[in-house]
């Protein structure tokens, strides 16, 4: 029993060019992606090139002060303490970055080419520094104090940045001995410059590089994408100039086939025995043939989206019942019993024609093999989201090795070659259970045979339905 539903509106397939438009956003975006990745690659290691040369003036201009007042308290001609003693203290250090450059002014009181100096004995007492900026306005201050003390015990001069009052600086420690054969130490000479040129000159950059990088994911994308169309153009009207050849040789075949079928019928009723034999193989072979021009059609008609589908509300559990009905004789031939297990009220939006359709292949496939004295069920079953009709028989099951190409168009596993078939059964229902908005799947039961599951989105209930 159906009900018509939306009688107006029209549903087609999924085909061919759903595939080819689902490949190219793939490889649209696995090409965009590595694009990006060689994009963000660059923009990175230009990063970097550029980090170390706006770096490496400022480091230059610490370590070469750094030597020169080293080789000055080596010597022992550094300048006294200054008169209130200079005690020590800890400045805040922070590891890791170096940060950009702008010099300050050269005329300014206490430092000389943009560049703090703090001079100590062994024990962090001042010897002479300049004023301002990290070591304070008196120049009575150690800037970074905790690096003065892993200088000591690395026995080596190391870079750090400074924090003070907001500012970063880089700085650079050196422990200073008194000489090559006398290992005592005499003191430490810590240089430090401002960074603030340097940190603004790197925030440019990266400013710059995102926006490089986002044009880049942009105009990458757009590439891609006029690539991509480009590329499948071919394949496209490839795939369109074979759907066509098929369609229109499967609508010529029809008629000499018609002709060829209508002189065997005559044929048969002939008194010649031997003719009569001749016209029955013949009419076999046509019937055959006839068969194999319509599954043609259809699954041209299919992969170019022209199918349509009408859209009803359908009681399954009536349909099923039907078909069982009408297919009772083939299996009683085949010494085959038909069992079905169904649940009551269960509706769907769908094609009953093809549902029919579907499910006619689905069982005649399991009656071909099912031996003598085996069963075939049907089983129904309905949830909130989906319809699952699942159709078991009692043959051998499928072999492993065929699962994979059980719907592959042309395909028969070795067990099932025979004249009566064509290879598109299975393949028709595929194209019928995404049609109609589901999905087909074959299995092997654990208690021995194959298994077809239909799964197909539920629909309104009939009264529903009978309402809009």
């Amino acid at each position: 029993m159906t009900v018509r539903l939306f009688p107006n509106r029209e549903r087609s397939p999924k085909g061919d060019e759903s595939l080819l438009r689902r490949i190219g956003w793939q490889l649209a975006a696995v090409t965009s992606l590595l694009l990006f990745v060689l994009v963000i690659a660059m923009a990175l290691a230009v990063f970097l090139q550029t980090r170390d040369a706006l770096l490496q003036p400022l480091r230059h201009a610490v370590v070469n002060r750094a030597y020169i007042e080293a080789s000055e308290l080596a010597s022992g001609h550094s300048a006294p303490p200054p008169p209130h003693g200079g005690s020590p203290s800890g400045g805040s250090r922070s590891h890791g970055g170096f940060g950009p450059s702008t010099r300050l002014a050269p005329g300014e009181e206490g430092f000389e080419d943009g560049v703090f100096l703090t001079v100590t004995d062994s024990h962090y007492h001042i010897l002479h520094s300049t004023a301002g900026g990290p070591t304070g306005a008196s120049g009575h201050r150690i800037a970074d104090m905790g690096a003065m003390r892993q200088a000591r015990d690395a026995e080596n001069g190391f870079f750090t940045t400074v924090q003070y009052r907001g500012s970063s600086y880089l700085a650079f420690t050196e422990p200073v001995f008194r000489s090559r054969t006398d290992d005592r130490l005499a003191g430490f000479v810590q240089t430090l410059t401002s960074e603030t040129g340097y940190v603004a000159d790197i925030r440019s950059l990266v400013n710059i590089l995102v926006v490089v990088a986002v044009l880049g994911l942009v105009g990458t994308l757009a590439i891609t994408a006029f690539v991509v169309r480009r590329a499948l153009r071919p394949i496209r009207l490839s795939l369109e100039r074979q759907r066509n050849f098929v369609a229109e040789a499967a609508h010529e075949l029809r008629t000499p086939l018609t002709i060829i079928r209508s002189s065997a019928e005559m044929a048969v009723d002939s008194d010649d025995s031997d003719e009569q034999q001749r016209a029955e193989l013949t009419l076999r072979e046509t019937s055959h043939l006839t068969r194999l021009v319509n599954d043609l059609s259809f699954l041209a008609r299919a992969d170019s989206g022209v199918m349509q589908f009408r859209r009803e509300v359908v009681d399954v559990k009536f349909l099923i019942t039907q078909t069982v009905s009408d297919l009772a004789v083939l299996a009683e031939e085949r010494n085959v019993s038909l069992e079905t297990r169904l649940e009551s009220d269960v509706h769907l939006v769908a094609d009953p024609d093809r549902l029919r359709q579907l499910l006619l292949i689905l069982v005649d496939n399991a009656l071909k093999h099912t031996p003598d004295g085996g069963s075939v069920r049907i089983d129904l079953h309905a949830s909130r989201r989906h319809v699952s009709m699942r159709v078991h028989d009692s043959g051998p099951g499928i072999q492993p090795a065929d699962l994979p190409h059980i719907f592959d168009r042309f395909y028969q596993s070795d067990r099932s070659r025979t004249a009566e078939g064509t290879g598109l059964g299975l393949a028709i229902a595929q194209s019928i259970g995404v049609g109609l908005g589901g999905s087909i799947t074959a299995a092997n039961d654990p208690d021995g045979g194959a298994v077809f599951t239909v799964n197909l989105p539920a629909g309104q209930s009939l009264a529903t339905a009978a309402a809009l």
